[in-house]
């Protein structure tokens, strides 16, 4: 993925974004580092399962957020697939 961001813009550009947006991008690595402690503790405390199904319950709340923050269009068929995939890994997880 960022091979692709490389090609398509000019890595000036890039490092004054990532320079203005400094306080963003730490936060955000911040987070997704807690998240994956997160997960790893989980996964050594409970079902493995159990852990996928409440990681893969997030996507329903990307959506909306997608939605809110960035206006994305459809958002009725996303929110139907994104509920679809966590009702089947809740099907998985309970029958399983």
């Amino acid at each position: 993925m960022t091979l692709i961001v490389f090609l398509k813009f000019n890595k000036t550009q890039i490092l004054k974004t990532a320079k203005n947006d400094l306080k963003f991008f730490l936060a955000a690595g911040l987070l997704y580092g807690l998240a994956s402690i997160i997960q790893l503790l989980s996964l050594a405390k409970i079902y493995v399962a159990y852990t996928i199904s409440i990681k893969r319950a997030g996507l329903i709340f990307a959506v909306i957020f997608g939605y809110l923050f960035f206006k994305e269009k459809q958002i009725g068929a996303r929110l139907l697939g994104a509920t679809i995939m966590v009702i089947g890994v809740l099907l998985i997880t309970l029958l399983g």
